[in-house]
């Protein structure tokens, strides 16, 4: 049994940047008998140094014993354990020497596609490895990227927990998850973005017992206390499920370890056994799908680089924070955006407008403010977005009634000026009388004359061009 090395297919670049190798990438998927074939991926995520690649490798095991044809089994199906059971795992890098250093860099992918038949299906199978994550060599912004990443272009995600399953990694999960709706802009809810996550536990110690079975009652004990993550895993996920191994023995933490199957321990073999047929046994294989289409080889390639680009992208909100106080900036930011829209589409409010009208145009600018927080891609669940778009209807309605309190009385300041004037008018009229029983009465007739004239026209005039403007 030949297994070749696997191929880095995302590189590191460093300061949380990640790019495609594309040649690496089709000499996997874009080769004959391959390419329009619909693809099952399996990848591994989770924290440095637990063991992920070792996993990864025995799953190349089980594939190329069960789907290569020089090496298939006619036998016992626990056959592609034997042969020789000193072999190394070979396939994707590891070590045990290599201490806290991750070796895994990037997104590795299995040097070929595992084909198989399934009725009237054509199927191709890739397996994926990531780099660790929650270490001090990577970033939030690392653990996103690839989290996020292998969540979108696998069919069933592997996440790869150390003896329990912790409310950081739950914490963390949430919030990366989202990062992949965000990403693909699916807060619609109608098409999840992720489709399969099982949770895989090492070195079970709770119990005795071990499996699918096992793994599936703690994982409903886990979030049974906490309803709202399992409604937003469900909501990111098709199906999550979990699957218990027990401790693999005292010999694989020898730094001499190779990989050899002979020294591990028999609860381990079984067990480990049982997962590669849940995964990979021809009826159970998960095809993977995006927005309810089958994809094939040959179409994964495109959306390598659809969502390489899109999580990359600057639109994506920097994770500063943990889920939930994310999840409070991010709406926050929309009800500001809404509240722009508004203002921009009340301030050119007339005077001349009754109180219907201007009714009318307010629930206007609101539709339009509503619209804008609906479109813009937010954090958090829709009972969420729900809650902070309430907030912010009752914010626009607060925000309508003092426009309408202020523009009342813009409409009683208008008033003034006549009043003002007529009074003014009046005064002189009054004076005019007072003033003509005196000697010069009739020099000053003739100036309250003129004066009263004047003013008379002034206001006229004014108003004409006031009320012009009152009606726009």
């Amino acid at each position: 049994m030949v297994i070749k090395k696997a191929v880095c297919v995302v590189n590191s670049k460093g300061k949380s940047r990640y790019a495609l190798d594309e040649k690496n990438l089709r000499s996997v998927l874009d080769v004959d008998d391959v390419r329009d074939r619909k693809i099952v991926v399996i990848s591994l995520v989770g924290a440095s140094r637990t063991g992920k690649s070792v996993l990864a490798n025995f799953f190349l095991r089980y594939l190329e014993s069960r789907y290569c044809t020089e090496n298939a089994s006619m036998g016992d199906e626990k056959d592609w354990m034997k042969g020789d059971e000193n072999q190394p795992l070979l396939g994707f890098p590891w070590s045990v020497s290599a201490g806290t250093k991750p070796v895994t860099k990037g997104i590795w992918m299995s040097s070929k596609a595992y084909l198989t038949d399934r009725k009237n299906e054509k199927i191709a199978i890739v397996v994926l490895d990531s780099q660790g994550i929650y270490d001090s060599f990577t970033t939030n912004k690392d653990w996103t990227t690839i989290l996020a990443f292998t969540g979108l272009i696998s069919s069933v995600t592997c996440y790869n927990v150390f003896n329990d399953i912790k409310l950081p990694e739950l914490n963390s999960l949430l919030f990366f998850c989202q990062y992949g709706r965000v990403a693909v802009q699916s807060s619609s809810g109608k098409s999840k973005p992720m489709q399969n996550m099982m949770f895989v536990i090492r070195d079970w110690q709770n119990s005795r017992k071990y499996g699918e079975q096992e793994g599936a009652l703690y994982l409903a004990h886990k979030l049974h206390p906490r309803g709202d993550f399992k409604e937003q895993l469900n909501s990111y996920f098709d199906k999550i499920s979990c699957f218990v191994l027990p401790f693999p023995g005292i010999r694989v933490e020898a730094l001499d370890y190779h990989g050899s199957i002979n020294q591990l321990s028999e609860p381990f073999k079984n067990n480990l056994h049982d997962l590669v047929k849940l995964l990979f046994d021809p009826e159970k294989l998960v095809l993977k799908e995006i927005n309810h289409d089958v994809v094939t080889a040959e179409q994964l390639i495109d959306y390598f680089k659809t969502y390489i680009g899109m999580l990359q992208g600057e639109d994506l909100p920097e994770p500063k924070s943990m889920f939930q106080m994310t999840v409070e900036a991010h709406n926050r930011a929309a009800i500001t955006a809404a509240k722009t829209v508004y203002i921009n589409s009340m301030k050119r409010l007339s005077d001349a407008l009754n109180e219907e009208q201007l009714n009318q145009k307010h629930l206007t600018a609101m539709n339009m403010a509503l619209q804008d927080f609906d479109q813009k891609p937010k954090l958090g669940t829709k009972a969420m977005s729900e809650t902070y778009r309430a907030q912010l209807e009752e914010d626009l309605n607060v925000m309508y009634r003092r426009m309408r309190l202020a523009l009342r009385r813009k409409k009683d300041d208008a008033w003034r000026p006549y009043i003002l004037g007529s009074a003014t008018l009046a005064m002189a009229i009054a004076l005019e009388m007072v003033l003509s029983r005196w000697k010069w009465h009739r020099l000053l007739d003739l100036v309250f004359n003129l004066s009263c004239k004047w003013a008379l026209l002034g206001l006229l005039t004014w108003s004409y061009f006031s009320f012009r403007n009152m009606r726009g």
